[in-house]
């Protein structure tokens, strides 16, 4: 009888309804096809003995049947065997008909082995013999698993499809707001969706912005502040929530979302991430009662996020391109259940044609055989033995009535996974074992590829650069997906080839010379298999590479070496073209799979979006690190302050002209309070800067330590949208060390200057003084000792030489004098003044020596030396009128270039340092800059000649040392002068040459001056000796004078500088045309043609004017002399 029949309780199906993997609906809908009441009673009882939560609708004809299925809708039909007018083949083509997927279970009074099998063949999902009825509730779970399976398959293969056109969208459209749309359609088509909206969090801003939104209640969605609306929460939280009304009045009670806008039934909404920050929500929300959400839509949106994610990503960066993940999910193809029968002997009794499509084995070949040699892995087999030993036993067996998952052995030696559901069943004396078996080797396959793909997601997610997630993304794919080698080929733009970035194999897999190949290759367009997939932007399948020969696999004889065989490679793409490609071998040939094909299109763009991106996010880091360079490692000080003088910030050159310990104690400091020493200078140049929008001057700041520095400062002010000054940017350079230097080489310019002054004066001088000595030594050879006027020549001569002394020192400070140097040991030489220095010091004068261990030579004229020594004591000791220290030093001493670039112009190197240091009154700043001029002093009227000092400056500087003065008020001074060392060895004292018993003689002299005085002075100095003078006044004359003298010239007595030719020229003329001709030189003071800085050359005979006619007659015998002897 036809009609409604509902059970009388429900039961709980805990093995469903809590298990988290089931998506079963809460009430399981049964259709019994049934004429007999008692039999459906049955046939409900058993189910509800499952405990299953379930509702029943018997009926027992075609149209009756019919209407169920149309109204009620069963999750399963059961249905019995025979009919009157209807049976249970009709049953099936009516459901495969109206209700396609809805499983269908036959149960019959008796069935025999070939109807079963029609039955299973003809669609049913199981069939069950009343006598044991008891199978007929896990028939039904086994039914609904089916169908939860392949219906899951059916939604994974629509999420894929959709989350491919989604990628392929974002890749296409040009813009987000074309994209909005596209991505609303598609989740419509995936769920019911009308009421959709994207939220974006502008962080500058702080503001939440919709820039799509569809919804049937709220037509506005303004940009709003963050507040506690659904929105926020997920974007607080970052985690998907599903929203029903009563997680509604929940999150309310507590406080953390309030109700804003027009209240909604279901709300879904998910976190849009890149990484781990959440830059927006998408969220879909219904109002009709009959619309409701679940985790299933949750699960949607969360797919559709991460390209929505990545596309906002992509535009909102400009150059970075998609970098959402692409999730995508394998979908697992649904495996008939092979039927497999055995006795208790093991034995295989029944075997189903699905069992053959499963194992490989046909039923003709394996009836008969032991099950557990034929479908069991030699490892389980011992295991398998005990098991069925065991229960034959105890009839217990741990894997019974249960769906559990193992590993087949396929008649080709493969194993595959299985999962297997065993139910025994006792006939007569014998048991009898009902195998159902499903291949899920494309689920575990798929299972692998998702994790490869998840794998793929979090390394790109994780990594910095490609080359960081190359091979972590290279093993992903290979262990997943049973490859066995994998190379990640990168574009090399600047060259257009691709060039290996990784390669990756298992530890155990030898590529041999494979390996070194593949990374020195490259490959253009069109060559190998990456240059073919990089020419044909598309996926290339090699079934067997040694059958590939020439340019479409050039790495032949290397792969066949590491025994590699199936390859395949795809592209990896950018927006716009190929940037990469990626391969993989195996050791086995390898069928081309579609499915890793599609899969490979969506790893290939997501790669390519990491590429794109990470090469942006690397170009604006290259961007900022070279302006952050510029500031950080500028050698200037940079800074930015506010017109109130708060630092806003600082570079380290800045800090460290400062002397502040960190940027962030200088950030503390106030320009005008803490750095400027006249904070009236800094309101000078604010005003100025203002007015005219730019910077350029000089100030004076205080640094940290209370020293000051001079620096220079270049900027301009910022302005407000309003004119407003905001900050003053500002480039400071120290300019202290310029300042001290200039101030250092004007005063050596002016020392050099008053040095040619003084040198050019006293060479007139010389002159005129050696006319007025020697016109005296002649006019007091005249004067008898008794005459008055002898005693006015001698007054005469005596200031005569008082001059000479004024002159000589004023040729010293000029550095003119000539100079007779000698290796010298200054510890040699200090002791030996040591008794004259206490003469002059005086008794209340302390003396103290400290000569330097191991002390170097220096080379320098003794004399000039002591003089310089004796000069500073004096010095020394009139600066301690009542007594003190006097302190003479030596030591070695190294200057280098830090040391040379404060004290211009030192050179950096080795010298001797010899310090004279007393306790005296000390000097001022300004008298330390003039100490070293001729003429100066700080003495009293007729206290000394000011020449003391510029003597002992020009003595040191021509013998190529410095001098540095140190000293303060009431802190004594120290003289520092520094020797250049030199490695000769000291020389010994030189004897005193014997005085000749005569300085008369006949020789006959050739007298060069142009002075007349002088020419004349000395014509009758060397006549009253006896010499025969000839007297020129000019170079040239002088030359026509020695070519007209037949009789012999034994010496040439030339002044050094004249006018036309020099005293140098001269003389080599002369000895030219007169060889073994004697030269004396007459000079006023040095000259490079006889000179060298002062030294006189090997071999040079001079005479220093001015001179007496003792000194003239003496120098001129000892010239003719020596050079006799030689002769």
């Amino acid at each position: 009888m036809a009609g409604s029949w509902l059970p009388s309780r429900v039961c709980s199906l805990r093995t469903l309804s809590e298990s988290p993997d089931s998506a079963m609906p809460a009430t399981i809908r049964i259709l019994i096809v049934e004429d007999n009441l008692s039999d459906a009673q049955l046939a409900e009882r058993e189910v509800r003995r499952a405990d299953i939560l379930c509702t029943f609708r018997r009926v027992d004809t075609r149209d009756g049947m019919v209407a169920a299925l149309r109204e009620f809708s069963p999750d399963v039909i059961i249905t019995d065997h025979s009919l009157p007018h209807f049976g249970a083949r009709d049953a099936i083509q009516v459901a495969q008909q109206l209700s396609p997927g809805t499983p269908v279970i036959v149960v019959t009074g008796r069935l025999g082995d070939e109807s079963a099998v029609q039955y299973l063949q003809g669609g049913a999902a199981d069939y069950i013999v009343k006598d044991h009825l008891q199978r007929l509730g896990p028939a039904v779970l086994r039914a609904l698993s089916t169908k939860r399976s392949r219906e899951e398959q059916a939604r994974a293969h629509q999420l894929q499809a959709a989350t491919y056109r989604i990628a392929q969208v974002a890749l296409s459209t040009p813009g987000l707001q074309e994209l909005w749309p596209v991505i609303h359609q598609i989740v419509g088509e995936l769920m019911l969706a009308k009421n959709f909206y994207i939220a974006l969090h502008d962080t500058a801003a702080d503001l939440l912005t919709f820039p799509y939104f569809v919804d049937e209640v709220d037509t506005d969605f303004p940009s709003k502040r963050l507040g506690k609306g659904l929105t926020e929460y997920v974007l607080r939280t970052g985690k998907p929530l599903l929203v029903t009304p009563e997680v509604q009045g929940e999150l309310e009670r507590r406080g953390e979302v309030e109700l804003i806008g027009a209240p909604s039934i279901d709300w879904v909404g998910v976190p849009l991430k890149i990484g781990d920050r959440t830059i927006g929500v998408l969220a879909v929300q219904t109002y009709a009662p009959g619309v409701r959400y679940g985790e299933r839509e949750k699960e949607i949106l969360q797919f559709v996020s991460t390209q929505v994610a990545g596309a906002i990503e992509r535009h909102h960066a400009e150059a970075e391109l998609r970098s959402s993940e692409a999730r995508l999910k394998a979908i697992i193809d649904a495996a008939l259940d092979a039927v497999i029968t055995m006795d208790g002997t093991g034995t295989i009794r029944s075997w189903s044609p699905q069992a053959e499509r499963v194992f490989g084995w046909p039923a003709s070949e394996v009836l008969g055989r032991t099950l557990s040699t034929t479908i069991v892995p030699p490892r389980y087999r011992e295991a398998h033995e005990r098991g069925l030993a065991h229960f034959l036993a105890t009839g217990q067996g741990p894997v019974l009535n249960r769906r559990i998952e193992i590993t087949g052995l396929r008649r080709d030696g493969r194993e595959i996974p299985v999962e297997l559901t065993i139910t025994p069943l006792r006939l007569a004396d014998a048991w009898v074992f009902s195998a159902f078996v499903r291949d899920i080797s494309e689920r575990r396959q798929v299972e692998q590829r998702r994790a490869g793909q998840y794998a793929v997601t979090r390394i790109l997610a994780e990594a910095k650069t490609l080359a960081e997630a190359g091979a972590g993304i290279l093993r992903a794919i290979c262990e997943s997906l049973d490859w066995q080698a994998g190379v990640l080929w990168i574009l090399d733009r600047e060259r257009d080839v691709l060039r290996c970035l990784e390669i990756w194999h298992p530890a155990n897999v030898d590529l041999a010379e494979f390996e070194r190949v593949t990374r020195e290759m490259t490959f253009v367009r069109g060559v190998g298999l990456p240059g073919d997939v990089w020419a044909g932007d598309g996926p290339i399948w090699h079934r067997d590479v040694t059958r590939l020969a020439g340019p479409r696999f050039p790495r032949l004889a290397h792969a066949t070496a590491a025994c590699l065989r199936g390859a395949f490679g795809f592209p990896i793409r950018s927006a716009t073209a190929v940037t990469g490609v990626i391969e993989f071998f195996s050791r086995e040939p390898r069928e081309p799979d579609p499915d890793l094909l599609e899969m490979t299109a969506a790893l290939g763009s997501q790669i390519g979006q990491f590429i794109e991106r990470r090469r942006a996010e690397e170009a604006l880091a290259r961007s900022e690190m070279t302006y952050r360079s510029l500031v950080e490692d500028s050698p200037f000080g940079i800074f930015q302050s506010a017109p109130d003088g708060r630092l806003l910030a600082v570079n380290p050159a800045l800090v460290n002209i400062l002397g502040y310990d960190s940027a962030a104690e200088l950030l503390a400091q106030n320009m005008a309070r803490d750095v400027y020493v006249d904070p009236e200078d800094r309101a000078r140049l604010i005003e100025d800067v203002t007015r005219r929008g730019s910077l350029s001057a000089e100030s004076v700041w205080r640094r940290k330590d209370g020293k000051t520095v001079t620096v220079r400062q270049t900027g301009r002010a910022v302005r407000d949208a309003h004119g407003r000054v905001e900050s003053f940017n500002v480039i400071v350079e120290d300019i202290t060390e310029r300042k001290l230097l200039e101030a250092q080489f004007r005063q050596a310019q002016k020392m050099e200057a008053v040095g040619r002054l003084a040198g050019g004066v006293a060479h007139d001088f010389n002159n005129l003084l050696t006319a007025i000595l020697g016109c005296a030594d002649l006019l007091l050879e005249t004067l008898g000792p008794e005459v008055p006027e002898r005693e006015d020549v001698e007054e005469i001569r005596k200031a005569a030489r008082r001059a000479a002394d004024l002159t000589r020192q004023l040729l010293a400070f000029s550095r003119q004098q000539v100079l007779a140097p000698q290796v010298l040991d200054l510890n040699v030489l200090v002791p030996n003044l040591e008794k004259l220095l206490r003469r002059l010091i005086g008794e209340d004068v302390e003396l103290r020596t400290t000569l330097g261990a191991g002390l170097g030579a220096v080379k320098a004229d003794p004399g000039q030396i002591e003089q310089v020594i004796v000069n500073l004591a004096v010095n020394a000791r009139d600066a301690m009128p009542d007594g003190g220290r006097l302190t003479i030093e030596t030591c070695n001493a190294e200057l280098d270039e830090t040391y040379a670039a404060e004290h211009f112009p030192t050179r950096p190197g080795s010298y001797v340092l010899l310090a004279v240091t007393d306790t005296g009154t000390g000097m001022d700043a300004d008298t330390k800059s003039h100490i070293f001029e001729p003429f100066f002093t700080t003495k009293g009227q007729g206290q000394g000649t000011g020449l003391g000092l510029a003597t002992a400056y020009g003595i040191v500087k021509q013998s190529g040392g410095y001098v540095w003065v140190y000293s303060e008020p009431g802190q004594g001074t120290s003289f520092k002068i520094y020797l250049p060392r030199v490695v000769d060895a000291p020389e010994p004292a030189r004897p005193a040459q014997d005085a000749p018993v005569s300085l008369r003689g006949s020789e006959t002299i050739l007298l060069v001056e142009d002075d007349e005085m002088v020419r004349t002075l000395t014509r009758r100095l060397l006549e009253a000796n006896g010499h025969t003078v000839l007297l020129a006044s000019r170079g040239d004359a002088a030359l026509e004078l020695a070519r007209r003298h037949e009789a012999r010239i034994d010496l040439l007595i030339t002044d050094v500088v004249m006018p036309g030719m020099s005293g140098r020229d001269l003389a080599d003329e002369v000895q030219t045309l007169l060889p073994g001709i004697k030269v004396l030189y007459l000079s006023g003071y040095t000259d490079d043609a006889i000179v060298r800085h002062g030294v006189l050359e090997p071999g040079v005979a001079f005479l220093q004017k001015p001179f007496t006619a003792d000194a003239l007659a003496r120098k001129v015998r000892e010239v003719l002399d020596v050079s006799t002897r030689r002769a």
